[in-house]
């Protein structure tokens, strides 16, 4: 029995951690499944999910990490997303309140925070060439700023916006 116990807890198919990685990845796979354009883009081209998005993580790593076309892409992923979720919340009539309040805390700050790299980027090339991964941030940043899951705009706004508001107040109500 021992031999038998020692084999199962060895086997990686019955393992605490094989277990929770194909948890894992049946919860990302359902997660693709739920992706309207995900599911276009796989109609259109035949290829699985799970492979468009292999492919663009693939090319996202080697663009990161080789810096080919850095400002492109994070330009692109500031420019892109909040404009296809602002034609959506105009065009959609059924969005409920607590939904539109997010949207405005999580896209405003997520413009912000764009706006302050693109100022950045404008007025301090030189910072730029010394921080070698100035790109791979911003662009970390963009992603968790406007990811719904993460929620990183409107932890921004509550936390940092909503304090340099307040402050903003406070000194004009003093004078």
């Amino acid at each position: 029995p021992s031999e038998a116990r020692q084999k199962a807890t060895n086997n990686p198919v019955t393992s605490p951690r094989s277990k929770a990685a194909m948890d894992f990845i049946e919860h990302v796979k359902s997660q693709l499944e739920e992706n309207e354009l995900l599911r276009e883009v796989s109609a259109k081209t035949g290829l699985a999910k799970e492979q468009i998005c292999l492919g663009a993580a693939s090319a996202v790593f080697i663009v990161v990490f080789l810096g080919f076309g850095m400002p492109f892409v994070c330009n692109l992923v500031g420019f892109v997303p909040g404009a296809i979720i602002a034609i959506r919340a105009f065009e959609n009539k059924n969005i409920a309140a607590a939904e539109k309040i997010f949207l405005k805390k999580n896209w405003m700050t997520f413009l912000i925070i764009n706006g302050f790299f693109y100022s950045i980027e404008c007025f301090s090339n030189a910072l730029l060439r010394i921080l070698p991964f100035y790109h791979a941030i911003k662009l970390a940043v963009l992603i968790w700023c406007m990811s719904p899951s993460w929620r990183g705009g409107a932890f921004l706004h509550e936390h940092l916006l909503s304090d340099l508001k307040m402050g903003k107040q406070e000194n004009t109500t003093k004078d």
